[in-house]
């Protein structure tokens, strides 16, 4: 024991020490230990193992942190991944295309889109085949300039046909006597080529003597003009130019599931499935049997399984997908309005994923046959925000767990110590009172 008259200048580094303890202990014979203490002791315990390690899992769980900010550098490159089912659209007729704000068709997109032909029920009936983007019939002007296209077409077939033709002094040839300009006759230096011609096609009796029917369209041309019905189904310049009555009934029953990716060029603009394929070897229609056949077989009703703008990542949502939409007459064009928002999503032990999110809205055009404001199709068009959003993945690391545990230690020992004396000191004054009540013992 340091004595209390010693100045502080004569005491050790070691007593000096002893002077600093903050938790001066007791001799064991002066510790009353009691049963409700060990109890609350017990309890103590047990609540620092639940806060450990509750502390410990929050620990190492991930936190995800986000922020926004303006980023006018973006990649202008958009990657549209898809997948739909129009169950009442054949794939021959159903066509995909992106535009650009203006209307032209994005150059350099890089296309992996793929159909599968779709029985009533929706099951395959044949294997998937690879779709080329473009071709698309958006309005009834493209369908005229179409019609215009046909009238132009001529069959493959041709036939050989020979001709003496006039060749220079130093080519080779030979001495022909023909007729020049005045009608007489002259030696000329002439050789022999080989070309090709036209054959006349058969007009099937609806033409007038001697004429040439050599498309599918000059052949209606004269059903037409001859007041008989025309169908095309055996007729040989159809067949050739791959047409099989799209009048008819193939195909009526058949859906057709297209699905892929586009990475497409521009930040802004639309991708859009309408009528194409089958339409571009329609010779045989005029521009009104086009759009009538168009708004008869192009049903809009569609299904999108999903529909994402860039890779998924944790916390991705999708509004679009699982989303069904039905239109009882089809007659229509369904617009989806797409906001895109950039996003990177920082990983914690891999690297980033640069993706993007959207906010949609969708506003259905109900649009007639002949009333010149468009065809049936699905479109989605959309922009993209100068905003984007970083989502960042951390862990709250070492020294802020330490400081956690330490404060749950003194924390729950500094409670359960007043709970422990708190009902020390009532046990203590029940008994007291009792005694005091009851008188000494033994008086």
């Amino acid at each position: 024991m340091i004595s209390p008259n010693i100045s502080p200048k004569e005491l050790t580094l070691y007593e000096r020490l002893r002077r600093l303890d903050f938790h001066p202990k007791t001799k064991d014979d002066f510790k009353v230990r009691t049963a409700y203490g060990g109890a609350t002791s017990v309890v103590a315990l047990a609540c620092m193992v639940c806060l450990f390690l509750t502390e410990l899992k929050y620990s190492m769980d991930k936190e995800i942190v986000d922020h926004m900010y303006v980023n006018s550098s973006r990649d202008t490159r958009l990657l549209f991944n898809f997948n739909m089912t129009f169950p009442s659209v054949s794939c021959q007729l159903l066509s995909a295309d992106a535009m650009d704000p203006l209307g032209n068709k994005q150059e350099g997109v890089e296309s992996h889109v793929f159909k599968t032909r779709l029985d009533a029920a929706g099951n395959p009936l044949s294997a998937k085949t690879w779709h080329k983007l473009g071709d698309t019939f958006t309005d009834v002007d493209v369908l005229a300039k179409h019609e215009e296209d046909s009238k132009a077409q001529f069959v493959q077939g041709e036939e050989e046909m020979e001709q003496w033709v006039e060749v220079d002094e130093d080519e080779d040839g030979e001495e022909r006597e023909v007729e020049d300009e005045d009608g007489q006759k002259v030696w000329r230096k002439m050789k022999k080529v080989i070309g090709k011609r036209r054959k006349c096609g058969n007009c099937y009796g609806a033409g007038e003597e001697g004429e040439c029917c050599n498309t599918c369209y000059s052949v209606k041309e004269a059903y037409d003009r001859r007041g008989w019905a025309f169908m095309g189904l055996n007729v040989e310049q159809c067949q050739q130019e791959n047409l099989k009555n799209p009048l008819g009934e193939e195909g009526a029953d058949e859906g057709c599931n297209i699905h892929g990716s586009l990475l497409l060029t521009q930040e802004s603009g639309n991708v859009h499935f309408a009528p194409g394929e089958q339409l571009r070897h329609s010779g045989a229609l005029n521009v009104a049997d086009l759009v009538m056949f168009t708004f008869l077989k192009f049903n809009i009703s569609h299904e999108i399984h999903h529909m994402s703008l860039g890779e998924e990542f944790p916390g991705f949502k999708s509004p679009l997908s699982n989303q069904v939409r039905s239109v009882a007459d089809g007659y229509g064009m369904y617009q989806y309005y797409l906001k895109v928002v950039p996003t990177v999503y920082k990983h914690l032990n891999k690297a980033s994923t640069v993706s993007n999110q959207y906010a949609v809205s969708e506003h259905i055009r109900h649009i007639n046959p002949g009333s010149n404001r468009g065809l049936p199709g699905v479109w989605f068009f959309y922009d993209t925000s100068p905003v984007h959003v970083e989502f960042e993945e951390r862990r709250r690391g070492l020294l802020p767990f330490l400081t956690s545990v330490c404060a749950i230690v003194g924390g729950v020992f500094s409670v359960f110590g007043v709970v422990d004396g708190v009902v020390h000191n009532l046990i203590q004054r029940g008994v007291g009172g009792g005694m005091k009540k009851g008188g000494a013992p033994g008086s």
